[in-house]
């Protein structure tokens, strides 16, 4: 019979950095493992569970992104007087199935902004705005200094799409009272540049009085 100095039951966190300790200062040891070496976490706890889930919110992401990217298509590029009912109908089922797999996404990482930005401009696209604002407030809450769900709220309040070169102005103020970078400023900035050179382009730039006075 062999006899030992010390035996460890199991070989979980503590277990086997006890036995290396004990092992270093001369002391016999023995293991009793009943399953797999390493206890819960390293076999069916914590790590597995941790690369599934960020394995899964890889998924839906990029999947939704894919069906945004599929309901634009479909939609094309021309006004809405040159668009057929068929496209309509064909951007409207990708981008539900877009929301749909963004939603769920964002459950599954603790700081979903990817997936905030592309299911802000998702719903933009199905005309939500309401659903673009409580997405934005609820982004903001995680990270107050996010910057991709704010370029998409940006783009959710332009002319085009029923916003303002007004309200566009006063997100970038209200960023930078946030606290923003200047970098960051910069590229919502560069909406507001947009935007007014649009609006050059269709002769619909109200004078700086008027924006000011809003």
């Amino acid at each position: 019979m062999q006899l030992y100095d010390a035996l460890i039951i199991g070989t979980g966190q503590a277990g086997p950095s006890l036995a290396a300790k004990l092992a270093a200062a001369g002391r016999k040891v023995a293991i009793v493992e009943r399953n797999l070496f390493g206890g819960t976490c390293v076999n069916t706890g914590c790590i597995p569970t941790k690369t599934l889930v960020a394995s899964a919110y890889a998924a839906h992401l990029a999947r939704g992104i894919h069906y945004f990217k599929s309901g634009v298509q479909t939609r094309g590029s021309q006004n809405y007087d040159h668009t057929t009912t068929e496209q309509l109908h064909g951007m409207q089922l990708y981008l539900e199935k877009a929301r749909q797999d963004l939603q769920d996404s964002l459950a599954l990482d603790p700081k979903p902004m990817a997936s905030y930005g592309v299911l802000m401009r998702t719903n933009m696209q199905l005309g939500d705005q309401a659903a673009v604002r409580t997405l934005l407030d609820a982004a903001l809450k995680l990270d107050a200094h996010a910057l991709s769900p704010r370029r998409a709220y940006m783009r959710s309040i332009q002319t085009r799409f029923g916003g303002s070169l007004q309200q566009m102005i006063d997100f970038v103020q209200s960023s930078g009272a946030a606290g923003l970078t200047p970098g960051q400023l910069a590229v919502l900035q560069q909406f507001v540049d947009d935007e007014r050179k649009w609006l050059e382009a269709r002769s619909g730039l109200p004078d700086e009085g008027a924006v000011a006075s809003n």
